[in-house]
């Protein structure tokens, strides 16, 4: 016996079928049904950003078919399978499933192992009710559609998909202008939160690489090609230390402040003994993790189609980045950040960069806190980094890499309440601002006492050691941020960071730092892009002398000091070079 329905109940079988699926994917989350309602209480019209591609998929099948079963069927699987695949891989590899997995589907499915021990009874009675559903629709008939009309209907399902596509499904603001339940730093959480089907069709068009005019994959190993076929130069092992001090930069000098006690006093009698410039980082106010990613690689996080929280999440198997430098000549390879290991999806970034191993928040003294939020201070992240160094076997060179994060924002009584550390030239700031202002100034001066303190203690070492040290982006002022456009901190200035490359004297012995930046084109002040600061640092140390990637890069800056989107025939040859990195 079969269930009869007309044009108009067919459309609403769909629909129905549609919105339980739909149910059944959010069932499906990581986190509780129960959470996942709540976010879309907050959030209403995401139910309808994830119920619209079940039901244009169902539309365009059942056009195919002119059947109800298998379209539902078809429907049931791709669904139930993307989602099942994205629950499995948040829970045992804390990231969800993105489409660029889809390329990658070997390493993405090393999860599976796993998977067994994740199934629970909702689980199963949620797939349970997706099979009945399909089950159903075989008993219930609807009238055979012509071939015009389900031509119709399929080419509106497309022109649907592809206008959703292009004003719905690629929008970043309407994106990162829901709710999240978690921090919107981590993926996981913007997933669950916006749901798995938006968040995937999203991630479509939020994980695409701009493709340079007449890009081949040919031309880009032409580019490349004359600088192949180097050896590795024969140099005495240096340690290398690389410091992103979070929020760090000489805001301090502008002539609007004056201060009783500088917050840059120890760093600035550094930089009389360091090679010392500006970096041009990719954002402003935030994203740590795209200036990471720049300095890392080498590659320019200007010409991504960035449309993620940082570029850190186009990292999704191994990578060659400055670490395989110092893993091809015997060093160890530590990184440090006193944060979740989770934030900006590091623990796994971290490992397909090459590092050995990651110290995250856990690691540290969790007593070591200034802050109200109880972030690590400097003085705790500082001191685990002198710990790691210390520990390290005699004879293996190391390259330590610390991430601080004691002055994140935000700024208001973070560290004092009511804090006045400075004088105005001029009554721009209200008192609460004057606090926002001289609580990030404290963050500084603790960041540069604690450089002094690690200096202090390199130069009491036996070991060489060469210490780069920069900013990440200025810091997000909140109801301060006008004080930027006031002090003229438009354009580039909105970049622009400082960074010093400083030796021991152990070190001293063995590498001549003023000759080495002598050969390699740089002068005490210069401005380059972020990306070209861990391809610098190579090439002083003489260790991308077998890495044609880098050769390029480090020659590219003697060119092009600061990439740029505006200056597209100049950087073709550095965009054609980064696609067949990042892509091929």
């Amino acid at each position: 016996m079969k269930l009869r329905f007309g044009t108009a109940g067919l459309y609403a079988v769909i629909a129905g079928f549609a919105l339980l699926l739909t149910g059944a994917a959010f069932a499906l989350s990581p986190i509780p049904f129960r959470t996942a309602l709540q976010c879309i209480a907050k959030n209403p019209m995401i139910l309808l950003l994830n119920f619209l591609p079940v039901l244009l998929l169902t539309l365009l099948l059942y056009a195919a078919f002119n059947r109800l079963w298998p379209a539902f069927a078809l429907v049931s699987v791709i669904v139930t399978v993307l989602t099942l695949v994205n629950y499995f891989k948040t829970i045992v590899r804390q990231e969800p499933f993105m489409p660029s997995d889809i390329l990658v589907i070997r390493e993405a499915m090393t999860f599976s192992g796993a998977a067994a021990y994740h199934i629970h009874w909702t689980m199963i009675a949620t797939l349970l009710g997706v099979v009945a559903m399909v089950v159903f629709s075989a008993f219930i008939s609807v009238p055979k559609s012509g071939w015009i009309a389900r031509s119709s209907l399929a080419a509106g399902a497309l022109l649907a998909f592809f206008l959703l596509n292009q004003f719905v499904y690629s929008n970043k603001t309407l994106y990162f202008s829901f709710y999240c339940h978690g921090s919107t730093s981590k993926m996981t959480d913007i997933y669950e939160s916006r749901g798995f089907l938006y968040s995937f069709w999203y991630n479509i068009n939020g994980m695409r690489i701009d493709r340079p005019e007449g890009y081949s994959a040919g031309n880009a190993r032409d580019i490349l090609e004359p600088y192949a076929g180097g050896t590795a130069e024969e140099t005495p092992p240096v340690n290398v230390i690389l410091i992103l001090q979070e929020s760090f930069t000489e805001l301090s000098e502008d002539e609007f402040f004056s201060f009783e006690q500088d917050p840059l006093e120890h760093y600035k009698k550094l930089k009389t003994e360091s090679l010392y410039g500006n970096i041009v980082v990719p954002s402003f106010g935030g994203g740590t993790a795209s200036t990471e990613f720049d300095v890392l690689t080498g590659l320019c996080s200007t010409f991504i189609n960035n449309q993620t929280p940082s570029s850190f999440w186009y990292v999704r198997k191994e990578y060659e980045a400055i670490v395989s430098a110092f893993k091809n000549r015997g060093y160890d390879a530590i990184a440090l950040h006193p944060g979740f290991d989770w934030f900006y999806n590091r623990k796994n970034v971290y490992n397909h960069f090459g590092f050995d191993s990651f110290i995250s928040r856990f690691d540290f003294d969790l007593t070591q806190t200034k802050d109200k939020d109880g972030l690590i201070s400097d003085a705790g992240a500082y001191a685990k980094l002198r710990e790691v160094l210390d520990s390290q076997p005699a004879g293996t060179p190391l390259f330590t890499y610390l991430v601080t994060i004691q002055n994140h924002t935000p700024y208001n009584n973070r560290f004092e309440t009511g804090a006045s550390n400075f004088t105005q030239a001029e009554p721009l700031l209200t008192p609460e601002e004057v606090d926002i202002l001289s609580n990030y100034f404290i963050g500084v001066a603790d960041g540069d006492r604690e450089l002094k303190n690690l200096t202090d203690h390199l130069r009491g070492l036996d070991e060489p050691y060469l210490l780069v040290f920069f900013g990440d982006h200025l810091p997000s002022f909140g109801a301060a941020g006008h004080f930027y456009e006031s002090r003229g901190y438009t354009g580039l200035r909105g970049y622009e960071l400082p960074f010093l490359i400083w030796n021991n004297p152990a070190a001293s012995e063995v590498f001549d730092l003023n000759a080495a930046a002598e050969r390699a084109g740089m002068k005490q002040g210069d401005t380059i892009g972020a990306n070209y600061l861990g391809p610098l640092m190579l090439e002083l140390l003489g260790m991308d002398t077998d890495m044609p990637f880098y050769k390029f890069v480090n020659e590219q800056r003697k060119k092009y000091p600061i990439l740029r989107e505006e200056s597209a025939e100049d950087t073709l040859d550095f965009r054609t070079v980064q696609y067949y990195r990042m892509t091929e």
